[in-house]
């Protein structure tokens, strides 16, 4: 295919230098050469995307175990899977093709998973496009998520990376994506062990990214708002921000998306009003950024917006 494509590029230069050169005395010379002009960048876009392809197919069959991988080959793999899915979701969905997403579900799923905590952020950065949450839903991937953020015989960040991929997978802001396989069916376990990492943690990044999940989870199902009233996940939520003197704007944001959800729907009110809810709240509509960075101005304003959305309800 790259052979052909290169062998294309000569032809369409080769046209290209003729017209330019005998052109002028030749009637629609212009046309001819806008023509050329297009399928030669036509061409340079097939090759670039065909030696990308190669280059994405090497990195991804390097995860299989068939390559006999040590441990130093497999991590550098894995960073570049994350590396690259970085770069836009053009080169998430090209990893997704080759099967990225079915082997580090692969890799997760093995009992002594040497490089977990990589794997996780590589699936978590894969999983910003649909393609690839589709391919996780195709291999059963959100029930191995489960099973490790419920394994408290593996590290804490290990279960915060797993929360990470559970809060991208569930991720409002990708489109068509109201439902993931496995969500809704382990509702109650995943709220549960969501709700004691963040009980437990006295990472501030541990506890963003569990809080993040239970954010996204809270717009899927009814059912998983049921869940949180059921696991008192208001209470450990708002624990932590009283106990903290200054919790991060963006904790509050998630902490706030909870609290507005779980006020739309009358069979979880009540769990609300038990927490002292109304004080938080007014307490989340008069926060400060306390600073000028966009980003900050742009989730106190979510805050304040969700808190005012929860008082109405």
């Amino acid at each position: 295919m790259i052979m052909r494509e290169h062998q294309k590029i000569l032809s369409y230069l080769h046209d290209l230098k003729f017209c330019a050169a005998h052109g002028h005395s030749r009637k629609g010379h212009v046309s001819e050469m806008v023509q050329s002009a297009t399928q030669f960048g036509s061409c340079i876009t097939v090759l670039v995307e065909e030696m990308l392809s190669t280059k994405v197919g090497h990195i991804v069959t390097s995860l299989e175990p068939s390559t006999g991988h040590t441990r130093d080959s497999l991590e550098q793999s894995l960073v570049s899977i994350t590396s690259l899915g970085l770069e836009g979701n053009h080169l998430c969905r090209l990893m997704t093709k080759h099967g990225a997403v079915s082997l580090l579900v692969s890799l997760l799923s093995q009992e002594n998973c040497l490089v977990r905590a990589a794997t996780l952020r590589a699936l978590a950065t894969l999983c910003s496009v649909l393609e690839a949450i589709r391919q996780l839903e195709e291999v059963r991937g959100v029930e191995v998520i489960a099973r490790l953020l419920g394994d408290l015989t593996i590290s804490e960040a290990d279960r915060a990376e797993a929360a990470g991929v559970l809060a991208q997978v569930t991720s409002p802001w990708i489109e068509d994506n109201d439902y993931v396989l496995g969500v809704t069916e382990n509702a109650f376990t995943l709220v549960r062990d969501l709700t004691t990492m963040c009980a437990a943690t006295k990472c501030d990044e541990t506890f963003l990214l569990g809080s993040a999940a239970l954010a996204n989870l809270s717009f899927l199902s009814p059912l998983i708002l049921t869940a949180m009233s059921a696991q008192d996940t208001v209470m450990t939520l708002l624990q932590y921000l009283t106990h903290n003197v200054s919790p991060s704007i963006y904790i509050q944001d998630q902490v706030a998306t909870v609290l507005a959800n779980m006020a739309a729907r009358h069979d979880t009110q009540e769990s609300l009003l038990s927490c002292n809810i109304v004080a938080v709240l007014l307490h989340l509509l008069a926060a400060s950024p306390g600073s000028e960075d966009l980003p900050i101005l742009a989730a106190t304003q979510r805050v304040q917006q969700k808190a005012a959305i929860a008082i109405g309800r």
